[in-house]
């Protein structure tokens, strides 16, 4: 799902588990996509080592707060996308990114 945010166009993502997106014909963007945020969170921690975060399973705090102190912009990204995402399972809520 990590590709579509290239795309251009608001991506919302639901609280519920499906691996693949899922495309509405009618909105206001053509094809407007669907996303899944706890596939985006797999996907999320699968490309945390390409960007030399260092997980041993799971985030640890002391891991984001150094991400948060430092001024790789790739990281705060996949930080702020990963806790939005967390966010979104954890209160049952969509997460739109725009």
């Amino acid at each position: 799902m990590l590709p579509l945010l290239l795309l251009g166009c608001p991506l919302y993502f639901l609280p519920i588990p499906f691996a693949q997106p899922l495309f509405l014909d009618e909105g206001y963007h053509g094809r407007q996509p669907l996303c899944s945020s706890p596939q985006i969170i797999a996907e999320l921690m699968a490309l945390a080592k390409y960007l030399n975060i260092s997980l041993d399973g799971s985030l640890s705090d002391a891991t984001a707060q150094a991400i948060t102190d430092g001024d790789e912009e790739p990281q705060t990204v996949w930080l702020t996308t990963l806790e939005a995402a967390r966010q979104s399972v954890a209160h049952k809520c969509a997460l739109v990114l725009a």
